[in-house]
């Protein structure tokens, strides 16, 4: 194999490019100068003389050349390993081609070497190869992270930053009791046999938090059985720890040993890992998991579209549909049920299901498993089965299975209301969007793709000083800046792009290569399109990439001084969205959030699978849902369950051009700052909000029995909004034709419009100013509403329009 230094600037591309060597001279040992402040990035080419798979690359430390202490842990080869996604250190061998050129990568972290001469030996296959430093005391800062062109920012593949067990502010901490374990509004009963028995859920209909029971999830404990085999259990062993808890369980049938373990983490999911273990052959003509619902309103998942759940679901699994995840339950009480337990990111890139094969696990059994959701006289009874199975003596089978217990946490009006996201498509200029979001009372300015300061998608890192000056500009206003920063995919012109290139298909995406491709990082990348047009480079889901993306984060939030985030249709796992939630929440001053777009994702580009339900395990570490596509027009229950986010405890923006009256159903708005019109009746209507607090308002649903406004035509939906003796009540016609319908407030639910106002406010574009009488009937036109407000008379005046 020869070897030749190449400057760490020099993007590779193509690597059969032999011009990229010209003028080169091969060696074993290379010169180089660098600062001790510096992460410094060494590019080594290795070109090799025939093809060789599994080669391994190995460092030493960094010596001083001078006879001094040496610097254990100061190299890595990015090619060779690191630190994955979950903070495990894992090691990789390469292979190569003949005539292929393999980019090497080096990082050495001279943060602890004395100025002077240094060196270190690194080993390719059978071939040492030393590299020299001489090191200065040049200042270089922020270990030249700030310079793309150093390519330093590759030491964030290997970062664990935010990996620690803190909880995050919202959340409680899991409470272990006699089997059973509580998290933030809910508490799982469990049985001997360490299964869920039951679950308690305090939220009331609409989701705020209550202090008694207010719906139970089952109506009889959930059971795993192998026909034919009774099982008897030892105790059930529970140990919590703050975050997280384990628990086991064990027991035994007359031909089957059956070990039951979970993991469970404070947001509300528990991770199941059943095992059975036969001590003599046995054939089972059936091995299941059952649930028996009693909360079982709402459905989505297994390639039903998202709604009410009226059939019974008979699934088997095929190709072209989703078939990871189930959703069944109330809003306010309710499960998603994932199979396979393992840490990677549960929903495959958007618009790349055909690329991701079922996995084929215990539960699919040759295809002879399935699922079934039949309704009963009590709810709704699940039966996940595997069909006839075989266990050989002493061979074991593992299932597993993920529970989420939903809503996540009690809904945050302050976020859906008061902590408003303006897009930046209404002005000629940032100063100009500043002014307008200041006047409109929005406080956060969202920099989205292909503005001027984040035209390259997923790097936004080389305008860091202009990021820097429009973010004081926007605190001045008290406005905070968020940035359009999302996980899965880099610019192709990006100069991370490059590097990862050089990584293979360990954190690029690539097309399925043959047997004898020997060199991956010639396979063609798996590419995307970005919502603006622009090209990028699909990361491999659970790779390092999540690492770089959240140390990125990191760096926008500290260098830049920005607010939050907005991630559009991420591809990530659940402890990398915590990790970048502890990232965001470290900020002080103006609150950060985590915003989470999404595009509709039932269709056959992503296997018929319902955006909410196919991220419900990284849902719980964002503050804001984004619904960028999604037509609210759509049965109403299609749109709770599929796109407004309050089943799983969130509230969502949503389109501009959806009606801002039928969005307030959902809890919902649409997006300020993308179009004039829009925009300007989403001005009007924060002024009517400025007679409210909105981030202490308790909100009533049209789906919740105890709303106070009551209406005679069950086409017509109301949703009112609470803020002590003060209500805003959103009324909508569902049916094409012109309604004339009853409404009136029903007292005994602890809310009366004697003595108040009761009006609708002038909203540009949407509605006149004028009085309503509840004791009069009202009158919509088809797919119209109304928003009006109750206000007590000695409440001092707010603006109105």
């Amino acid at each position: 194999m020869k070897f030749y230094a190449l400057d760490r600037s020099t993007a590779v591309t193509d690597y059969r490019d032999r011009r990229i060597i010209e003028g080169l001279t091969p060696a074993k040992e290379f010169d180089f100068r660098a600062s001790r402040h510096e992460y410094y990035v060494v590019q080594l080419i290795l070109d090799p003389e025939y093809d060789m798979r599994s080669v391994a690359i190995t460092t030493g430390a960094l010596e001083n050349a001078s006879g001094g202490k040496p610097v254990e842990r100061a190299v890595t080869c990015f090619n060779a390993g690191g630190v994955n996604a979950e903070g495990e250190k894992f090691t990789r061998k390469i292979s190569v081609s003949e005539g292929v050129l393999q980019p090497l990568l080096f990082g050495i972290d001279l943060s602890r070497a004395d100025v002077g001469k240094h060196f270190t030996v690194v080993t390719v296959g059978s071939d040492k190869i030393r590299l020299n430093f001489t090191i200065d005391d040049e200042l270089v800062f922020s270990q030249g992270t700030e310079d793309g062109s150093t390519r330093a920012r590759l030491k964030w593949l290997n970062s664990s930053l935010c990996s620690d067990k803190r909880i995050l502010r919202g959340y409680e901490a899991i409470s272990a009791e006699k089997n059973a374990l509580g998290f933030t509004g809910k508490k799982a009963l469990l049985g001997n046999d360490g299964l869920i028995a039951n679950v308690e859920s305090r939220f009331g209909e609409s989701n705020s938090l209550t202090d008694e029971v207010q719906q139970e999830l089952f109506y009889r404990p959930m059971e795993f059985l192998a026909a034919g085999q009774k099982f008897k259990y030892n105790k059930l062993k529970i140990v919590a720890r703050a975050g997280t808890a384990t628990l086991t369980a064990d027991g035994r049938s007359e031909k089957l040993r059956i070990d039951v373990s979970a993991e469970a983490t404070y947001e509300g999911a528990l991770r199941y890992e059943i095992k059975l273990t036969a001590d003599s052959d046995v054939i089972a003509e059936d091995v299941c998991l059952k649930a028996y619902f009693k909360a079982a309103d709402l459905f989505s998942g297994l390639g039903v579209e998202g709604g009410k759940f009226t059939d019974d679901v008979a699934y088997k699994r095929c190709p072209g549909i989703y078939s990871d995840a189930l959703f069944i339950g109330n809003v306010n009480c309710g499960a998603r049920l994932s199979f396979g337990a393992d840490k990677g990111a549960s929903a495959p890139v958007y618009g790349r299901f055909a690329y991701y094969e079922n996995k084929e696990d215990e539960w699919y059994n040759f295809g002879k498993g399935g699922v079934n959701v039949v309704r009963t006289d009590d709810g709704a009874e699940l039966t996940v089965y595997t069909g006839k199975t075989v266990f050989t003596a002493g061979a074991a089978k593992t299932y597993r299975f993920t529970l989420h217990l939903t809503p996540f946490k009690p809904l945050d009006l302050a976020n859906a209301f008061s902590n408003r996201f303006a897009g930046d498509r209404i002005a000629g200029n940032y100063g100009e969007m500043l002014a307008r979001a200041e006047t409109d009372g929005m406080k956060y300015l969202d920099l989205q793709y292909n503005g001027e300061l984040n035209r390259c998608a997923n790097s936004p890192f080389d305008g860091i000083e202009a990021l820097k000056d429009l973010a004081l500009e926007a605190h001045k206003r008290k406005i905070g800046l968020a940035i359009a920063y999302t996980p899965g995919a880099v610019s192709a012109d990006s100069a991370e792009a490059c590097a990862f290139h050089a990584l293979g298909d360990e954190v690029l995406l690539r097309s399925r290569g043959s047997a004898e491709d020997y060199s991956p990082c010639v396979l063609p990348c798996v590419t995307g399109a970005g919502q603006d047009g622009t090209a990028t480079l699909l990361t491999v889901p659970g790779s390092r990439a999540e690492n770089y993306y959240v140390e990125g984060v990191n760096y926008l939030i500290n260098n830049a001084d920005l607010n939050a985030i907005s991630m559009s249709d991420p591809t990530l796992t659940r402890n990398t969205a915590e990790r970048v939630a502890k990232c965001v929440k470290r900020k002080r001053g103006i609150e950060g959030l985590v915003e989470i777009g999404f595009r509709n994702r039932f269709n056959e580009e992503n296997g018929y699978a319902g955006a909410l339900n196919a991220y419900a395990d990284i849902l719980p570490f964002a503050d804001k849902l984004y619904a960028t596509d999604a037509d609210v027009t759509r049965q109403a229950d299609r749109v709770l369950t599929e796109v407004s986010g309050i089943p799983y405890g969130l509230n969502a923006d949503c389109r501009y051009d959806a009606s801002i009256c039928r969005s307030l159903l959902f809890g919902m708005l649409p997006r300020y700052g993308e179009e004039e019109a829009t925009s300007a009746a989403l001005a009007d209507l924060n002024a009517v909000f400025a007679g409210f607090d909105m981030s202490k308002a308790e909100m009533k649903g049209y789906w919740d029995h105890t709303n106070p406004v009551r209406v005679d035509t069950p086409t017509v939906r109301c949703t009112c909004y609470i803020d002590g003796g003060n209500m805003l009540v959103a009324i909508y016609n569902e049916n094409s034709k012109a309604t004339r319908f009853e409404i009136g407030i029903e007292n005994k639910l602890g809310f009366t419009t004697v003595g108040k106002r009761v009006y609708a406010p002038g909203i540009v574009g949407l509605q006149k100013k004028k009085r309503v009488n509840f004791n009069k009937p009202l009158r919509l036109a088809g797919h119209r509403g109304i928003i009006v407000v109750v206000r007590e008379k000695k409440r001092a005046k707010a603006k109105e329009l």
